[in-house]
């Protein structure tokens, strides 16, 4: 069985050997944390593993010195830039990782197609697995009575919920429910949207 990486507070499932990593936080609002980047792969370096796991682009070890399987979320900053340099300058670090690991693991083929397309990465180093699917569970609190659409995501500009306002805006029989991780600044642009386009009494945020 592998040897799991778990920070202080985490509790490690039975069974397994584990590591304690000191997982650092970064104080600075809306400056991209690098203390990962920097601390965690020296420690992951320090343990010489026969093949290391990467779940997050924090975690790439020097591919050339740790043999590493990575998973891949999706190539989103390259369709929407990232604007602050130290954001630009460690994805640009990790897409350089990227092309040099052992094997990679995405969840869809369109990540897959994006790998091949945007960094050449060759399809045979490339495994799709996709999510799971999670067990039903019983709804919480009320439910509208008439009609409605659900949202339930963040609000980010690749996710396109403005669209879903507009959608909404246009059919005046039914109801937009909007859940997801949220800032309180995009929050307020959509809810201006949708307000300009008097919808703002048929969503509930």
């Amino acid at each position: 069985r592998p040897t799991l990486l778990v920070t202080r507070d985490q509790v490690p499932p039975q069974g397994f050997a584990y590591r304690r990593i000191s997982w650092p936080s970064w104080r600075v609002p809306r400056v991209p944390d690098l203390w990962p980047t920097l601390r965690l792969r020296r420690q992951v370096e320090g343990l010489r593993p026969a093949v290391f796991y990467a779940s997050q682009a924090d975690l790439v070890p020097d591919p050339d010195t740790t043999p590493t399987v990575l998973k891949v979320y999706d190539l989103i900053p390259l369709h929407f830039p990232m604007r602050h340099p130290v954001a630009r300058h460690l994805y640009g670090d990790y897409l350089r990782r990227i092309g040099r690991v052992r094997h990679i693991i995405v969840a869809s083929q369109a990540t897959a197609d994006d790998l091949t397309a945007q960094l050449g990465v060759p399809a045979g180093r490339i495994t799709i697995v996709p999510y799971g699917v999670p067990r039903p569970v019983a709804p919480e609190g009320p439910t509208p009575q008439t009609p409605y659409a659900l949202y339930a995501n963040s609000i980010e500009p690749h996710k396109n919920a403005g669209l879903a306002v507009d959608t909404i805006a246009r059919v005046p029989h039914m109801r937009l429910v909007m859940t997801g991780m949220w800032s309180g600044r995009q929050l307020a642009e959509l809810q201006r949207r949708a307000a300009e386009l008097g919808a703002s009494d048929r969503i509930d945020w």
